[in-house]
């Protein structure tokens, strides 16, 4: 009995040993495993907008510019225009005091994104002044992108960053003023809602008023955004944001300056002339909210879901001046009025996946997905005899020299 009762306590032991042993090992391994922190997935973020993968610029098979918030700072470029013609290849080109169109390589632009999700914008025009406060950076992609996101052509891509809450209390206020009695006055801060950081905010505001060169044209614009994320899980994380902007213009022009006399020689004008009329007005309001959803598996793969909404308003009065003018008489050119008002709402739903694997002894990335975009357009136009009669009111303004 002793002789056989040796073995089996040794046995019993032995196998005892290594399972406290091991205990105590996974003890160790559970109290060193580093968790997802959402403090973590901010400091690391990577914009996407050329690839879908989280590839450097250095890495990127495509010819991009980065416009860098500190760049919109130190060349006060506060909106969307001013801040495009800092990024080599791309040329603004303004229609008149309230459209614009970005070009590139002889095309134009169309292709669109926010944070690398993709906007619908067939018409490629832009109207009114697009607040730049609210982005982090703007990236300018040249050249075709269909191979990269699936739809694309020959001039490129602009795809905007917002802001998003950073891993530190803190902010900033400006104060600016120029020439034409322009004032701005802005504020950026980022704010932790919890004591470690899984949830945080960040608010944008900005308020500016200016006058112009042109004679009569005034130009007021509002815009406000505010971002959260936060941690849900210890793998998962959500992002909420809104934005609004509200911006006015009174004197504005459609269309240009005529550019013959009627005997066929070059109209000249002073450079604060305009067509433009004592009622004419331009308002927008651009209004935008988004929700993002992102998991992170075991093996650092990632799903992101989000849905983006946009929204867009305008009420315009205009007047259009066509023809060729008398050069002793100031006399000859047709006046064209309208009234336009518009709603556009676009939808935009996506998800994927993606993340790193190991083929033929080389580390790869890969980005599955499918997106979807809806957009409504609906433009009223006001019948001509109400604009005929605001008109007969009052005459054609026209400066010449």
């Amino acid at each position: 009995m002793k002789f056989t009762q040796l073995p089996v306590a040794t046995a019993i032991l032995c196998a005892l040993y290594p399972q406290i042993s091991f205990a105590e090992q996974t003890t160790d391994v559970e109290a060193n495993l580093e968790k997802i922190e959402i403090v973590g997935i901010r400091q690391n973020r990577i914009s996407e907008g050329a690839t879908g993968l989280a590839l450097e610029i250095d890495e990127t098979p495509q010819s991009i510019s980065v416009i860098s918030a500190e760049q919109l700072k130190n060349y006060s470029a506060f909106n969307i225009n001013d801040a495009l013609r800092l990024a080599p290849g791309i040329n603004v080109e303004e229609w008149e005091t309230n459209r614009t169109n970005y070009t590139s390589r002889g095309f134009e632009i169309k292709n669109t994104q926010i944070d690398g999700v993709g906007l619908p914008n067939d018409w490629g025009i832009v109207t009114g002044a697009m607040e730049a406060y609210g982005y982090e950076k703007i990236e300018v992609i040249r050249g075709a992108n269909g191979l990269l996101t699936g739809v694309g052509n020959a001039s490129g891509t602009l795809n905007y960053v917002r802001k998003r809450p950073k891993n530190e209390n803190g902010g900033e206020i400006g104060v600016s003023v120029g020439s034409w009695d322009f004032k701005r006055l802005q504020a950026d801060y980022s704010l932790l809602l919890t004591e470690s950081g899984s949830w945080a905010a960040r608010f944008v505001a900005a308020v500016e008023d200016k006058e112009s060169y042109l004679d009569g044209l005034e130009n007021n614009r509002e815009f406000f955004s505010a971002v959260v994320d936060g941690q849900l899980t210890d793998n998962s994380t959500v992002t909420i944001g809104y934005s609004y902007q509200d911006a006015d213009t009174d004197g504005n022009t459609w269309g240009g300056l005529v550019y013959n006399y009627t005997d066929g020689t070059q109209a000249k004008w002073d450079v604060s002339d305009t067509t433009t009329q004592e009622w004419t007005m331009w308002d927008t309001i651009n209004t935008s909210a988004f929700v993002e959803y992102n998991y992170v598996f075991a093996n650092a793969w990632q799903l992101q879901a989000s849905y983006n909404f946009r929204g867009f308003e305008e009420q315009d009065k205009l007047f259009y001046a066509s023809g060729s003018i008398d050069k002793d008489t100031n006399l000859g050119l047709s006046g064209w009025p309208g009234r336009y008002d518009s709603e556009v709402d676009a939808d935009l739903f996506e998800v994927k996946a993606f993340g790193a694997f190991e083929l033929f002894g080389k580390e790869h990335q890969a980005s599955f997905g499918v997106s979807h975009a809806k957009s409504d357009d609906v433009m009223y136009q006001h019948p001509f005899d109400f604009a005929i009669h605001r008109l007969m009111d009052q005459p054609l303004h026209f400066h010449m020299i």
